[in-house]
């Protein structure tokens, strides 16, 4: 099943903001760890470091007192009461040596203090008897078998860890937490005379306690002290002992042995130094307890007493861990206000996002209808231009033919204007001929005109000349021969070159005739009548037909002129028309030309309106897909 663009902007928005809540409590957790560790490396330093420099300082002093005490030249004397005295201003002085014994080199009692440090007076008589030859620290004191670190100087005293003393026990009359310095007592020679112990009240070390425990300022805090066995020797807390601040030494607030057997004493007795984290079930509380063991120059390593603070969690990582539950509490808060400002906003962009896509959908279709209606017209476009392409290359095929057979007509032209030309010129010579024809039948008039002038004289020597007879005989047949010569105008008058010759012939045979005229005048004055009335008959129809063919000549000269005019005419628009048909031609190659780029560039625009119309497609197929993605379909 598809979700919603709403459901899956707030899925997202939701997630992210969770992401980024879990990634800011993650910081948040390891602020407040890093934030911790810093609490826990000060509450160390304020506490276990400070703890250990004080004690140390202290053992440093304790542990030399002794052997100043020692030294001391009225031991020697054997004046026990100026030992005696010695020995109450030194307790007085130090406050801290509830008893300081002076015993031979047998365990036998010589002197002690006999006032308190307070001033009290002691009741010494139950140590006065007694013999310490059998005490460790006697034994050890004799024997100088001394508590020693000599790589910080430390040699010539015996130390008693803390217990509760005997000797002191017998004096005060009641038990308190003693530690003991004990060293040897020579001579100016650096012979043995006894045994010195200083009897130290433990609040040497309680005092160290409570001026940590008031400088860290936390009544929850809980100090303790514990010795190389694994034994608590000193426990400070007035929060579990009734607010009393008062060192519990004999930590009568819990049972020990029980307390001890805690898994975070078992690791405190097995390493030298650390912090944990222990849930307290008889406080019902998260403890902290950070522990070291005390080394320093000043105090000797073997004792290996471990200061131990206990501290409530949310004391020690109150701040820290009440910031990070804000924090986290605030992250929470913007968490919930996120979810409703991103319900609220996915709400918002999916309904604006709804109207674009439904835009976008109608605008989708819509160029695809266009896209549709561009390939089909493109389709058209490109069809139609194939088929214009097609018939412009037939248009070019037929100019280029009427090109050719205009250039055809152009040449039949020109030579019709030759042929007119010389139509024209055999016209003129036929016009000139039948004007020599016209001459010649004048001449021939004028020849009928003295034949009848001849007729006359014929007539009057016809019985003269037979000869002129013959010639006239002879005349006839020529005239005879130039009417038929003279019907065939066309000939353009080769039949007058004909009539000339036999004129000649006729002149040649008159010549030799003569001498027959006498025989012939007779028959050619017979003849002569015929002739002329023939001449005349025929001059007049040579006459008609002079005119006639002079009237067809100058017809024919003029259709001939008409003809050529045309031609020119005619040349010249076929000149005209042939550039015409050369630049039509020429154009429509252009356009063919043209028409084959539009053929391309309508295949073009087929491609593209196809390409157009697949991406329509594709953007119509991604607007389902925008409509998939936000009403989840």
């Amino acid at each position: 099943m598809k979700l919603s663009l709403n459901k899956k902007m707030l899925l997202i928005g939701l997630t992210g903001t969770f992401i980024l809540s879990i990634i800011t409590i993650i910081i948040a957790f390891n602020n407040r760890n890093i934030q911790n560790a810093k609490a826990i490396e000060k509450f160390m330093n304020d506490t276990t470091y400070s703890l250990d420099k004080s004690i140390s300082a202290q053992f440093f002093e304790r542990y030399g007192d002794v052997q100043a005490f020692a030294i001391n030249s009225i031991l020697q004397t054997k004046d026990l009461k100026k030992i005696t005295e010695s020995f109450n201003s030194y307790a007085k002085m130090y406050g801290i040596y509830d008893v300081i014994l002076f015993v031979d080199t047998d365990g036998k009692f010589i002197a002690s203090n006999d006032t308190s440090p307070n001033g009290d007076k002691l009741n010494i008589s139950k140590i006065k008897d007694k013999n310490f030859s059998n005490e460790t620290w006697f034994q050890n004191s004799i024997s100088e078998k001394y508590t020693v670190d000599k790589n910080n100087g430390f040699d010539g005293t015996y130390f008693e860890d803390a217990h509760f003393d005997s000797i002191v026990e017998n004096v005060y009359e009641k038990k308190i937490l003693t530690t003991s310095f004990s060293t040897v007592v020579k001579n100016q020679d650096g012979i043995k005379i006894g045994v010195i112990t200083n009897r130290a009240n433990f609040f040497w070390v309680g005092d160290e306690i409570k001026y940590t425990f008031n400088i860290i300022n936390q009544q929850d805090l809980e100090v303790l002290i514990v010795n190389k066995q694994g034994n608590i020797i000193v426990n400070y807390n007035p929060s579990l002992n009734s607010n009393n601040k008062d060192i519990d030494y004999l930590f009568r607030s819990r049972k020990s042995n029980d307390f001890m057997m805690r898994p975070p004493f078992k690791e405190i007795n097995s390493s030298k130094e650390n912090v944990m984290e222990y849930f307290d079930s008889e406080l019902n509380k998260d403890l902290i307890y950070a522990y070291k063991i005390v080394n320093n120059k000043k105090f000797i390593p073997d004792i290996s007493w471990k200061v131990v603070f206990t501290i409530p969690s949310n004391k020690l990582f109150g701040t820290t861990n009440k910031n990070t539950l804000i924090l986290i509490g605030t992250v929470l808060f913007i968490l919930i206000l996120s979810s409703i400002a991103v319900n609220f906003f996915s709400n918002k962009i999916s309904l604006v996002f709804s109207g674009v896509a439904e835009k976008l959908r109608n605008t989708a279709t819509s160029l695809l209808n266009s896209a549709q209606q561009l390939r089909k017209a493109s389709e058209t476009v490109s069809n139609n231009a194939v088929q214009q392409s097609d018939a412009l290359q037939q248009i070019s095929a037929s100019l280029s033919e009427i090109l050719s057979m205009a250039s055809r007509t152009m040449e039949n032209i020109n030579e019709s204007n030759k042929l007119s030309s010389f139509i024209t010129q055999d016209v003129q010579k036929g016009n000139d001929s039948m004007i020599k024809l016209s001459s010649a039948i004048a001449k021939i008039e004028e020849t009928n005109t003295l034949l009848f002038e001849m007729q006359e004289i014929i007539k009057n020597i016809s019985n003269k000349t037979n000869v002129i007879n013959g010639i006239v005989t002879k005349t006839e047949l020529l005239s005879l021969n130039a009417s038929i010569e003279a019907a065939r105008a066309g000939e353009f008058g080769k039949g007058f070159a004909v009539v000339a010759e036999e004129v000649g012939d006729l002149a040649k045979t008159s010549g030799i005739a003569a001498k027959d005229i006498e025989n012939l005048i007779a028959e050619s004055v017979q003849k002569m009548n015929f002739i002329i009335e023939d001449i005349k008959s025929k001059i007049s129809d040579g006459v008609v037909s002079q005119k006639e063919s002079s009237g067809i000549f100058n017809k024919i000269a003029t259709n001939i002129e008409e003809m050529s005019y045309k031609s020119i005419s005619n040349q010249e628009a076929m000149d005209e028309q042939k550039i015409g048909i050369e630049n039509t031609t020429t154009a429509t190659n252009s356009m063919s030309q043209t028409t084959h780029a539009n053929t391309e560039a309508s295949k073009n625009a087929l491609i593209a309106s196809e390409k157009v119309e697949n991406d329509s497609k594709n953007i119509y197929q991604n607007i389902i897909e925008i409509e998939s993605l936000l009403y989840g379909k």
